[in-house]
């Protein structure tokens, strides 16, 4: 009898010890969840992604953040489960299994996304289990966007007239916007040119022009698939501006019939420029009706709006002179707007007569490196020496009585303060 009752006794202990083994973890893990304020706390977010849109067809690096509120756990299981359209590229990453985690832990997988998605929201599912026994396994959907990187809408046609203006003029840009889609309605479009001062590349950049009769934004309600819009802009140049070609920011934002906001940026090119004015004259000479032999000086003056570059004179040949300078050309150099600079040249007349043509070729650039080329026609008076020096005399004459004027009212104020 007492056999049969410590077996009995001992089976009881046994059935104990299972049923406390078998409900432990879950009082365990029951604890954490309704009892301990300080249990692991999960939660699960897509901190980017590398390409910043995801697209279909493409692969992509995505990162996940997981940001513990709770306890530091060990041992955690996190397991990615293909959701379509994103799925892994590789097997290997499937399952990771994090020995701990404090606050803070991000994970990267590459992930595929299938060509035929649409564009829209899409969710990334993962499936974790928590270590140190707590036995909690649990599923989450993490949302993200596939979208395309490239806008919509394309421009057509840019036509600027005319293409090139000088300071103070107008001119007129149409811009031919298309949506080349097959289904898509674009909305709420808004172009703009950026015409205050801005930040091309490292450089700042002041536009000097200013729209005439509207604004610089225009806009366009909606486009339907296939649908094209022109918009027009006038714009003046600053009668101060420049001779360059500018660079003017174009964007366009719009939104797509799915609610997606897109941005497209381009530049348009204006050029400001005017034709160059070069004046050729003769400066002075040392030739005369008994002086066959001497130098000449030829002066250039720049009469335009721009600076000039690379400007050389090349005196030519012909049967009224012989040139006895070591060369026939002179480089010159850069003349600024109204500015001159100077060519010498050593001659010996052959006329007999009192008139010698200087024939010179005179080469150079613009401010769009353009060249220039004109031959100049220089009528050189062969005077009678004293008649030569009589101009001489006088024009220091009158040098000397504007110089004596100027004094003059300058010390007349000066007694005038006194």
């Amino acid at each position: 009898m007492k056999n049969i009752q410590k077996k009995s006794n001992f089976k009881f202990l046994l059935i104990t010890i299972t049923i406390i083994s078998a409900i432990f973890p879950l009082l365990v893990s029951a604890t954490y969840t309704l009892g301990d304020t300080d249990a692991p706390d999960i939660n699960v977010t897509l901190a980017k992604s590398d390409p910043a849109f995801v697209e279909p067809g493409k692969v992509a690096d995505i990162w996940i953040l997981l940001s513990n509120e709770g306890s530091a756990i060990k041992n955690t299981k996190i397991t990615f489960i293909d959701n379509y359209p994103v799925s892994l590229t590789s097997e290997s990453e499937r399952v990771k299994t994090i020995s701990y985690i404090a606050e803070y832990y991000q994970m990267r997988y590459s992930v595929k996304i299938d060509p035929k998605a649409e564009i829209g929201t899409y969710y990334i599912k993962l499936r974790y289990s928590l270590g140190d026994g707590f036995n909690t396994e649990i599923e989450k959907e993490i949302p993200i966007t596939i979208k395309k990187s490239q806008s919509i809408i394309t421009i057509e046609d840019v036509s600027v007239t005319p293409e090139i203006i000088a300071p103070g003029e107008t001119t007129k840009i149409a811009l031919k916007i298309n949506n080349p889609s097959e289904s898509t309605i674009l909305r709420n479009i808004e172009v703009n040119l950026g015409l205050s001062a801005t930040t091309i590349g490292t450089e700042i950049v002041d536009l000097p022009f200013i729209p005439k009769g509207s604004s610089s934004s225009k806009s366009i309600s909606e486009l339907f698939a296939h649908e094209t819009s022109v918009v027009e802009f006038s714009l003046v140049a600053y009668p101060s501006a420049d001779s360059k070609l500018y660079k003017i920011p174009l964007t366009i934002k719009y939104t797509d019939d799915k609610g997606f906001n897109y941005t497209k940026s381009e530049l348009i090119g204006i050029s400001i420029n005017t034709k160059p004015e070069l004046l050729v004259t003769l400066e002075n000479t040392e030739l005369n009706k008994q002086v066959v032999e001497g130098k000449i000086t030829i002066n250039l003056i720049n009469k335009g709006l721009n600076d000039i570059k690379f400007v050389t004179v090349t005196l030519l040949p012909t049967e009224e002179y012989d040139t006895l300078s070591a060369s026939n050309i002179i480089y010159v150099g850069n003349i600024d707007s109204d500015d001159f600079e100077t060519a010498d040249f050593k001659i010996k007349t052959n006329n007999i007569t009192d008139k010698t043509t200087i024939k010179a070729k005179i080469e150079y650039r613009d401010a769009f490196n353009t060249i220039h080329e004109s031959q100049e026609s220089i009528l050189l008076l062969l005077q009678e020496p004293q008649q030569q020096k009589n101009g001489i005399i006088t024009k220091i004459i009158i040098g000397v009585l504007i110089v004596g004027i100027i004094i003059y009212f300058v010390l007349r104020k000066k007694k005038q303060r006194i």
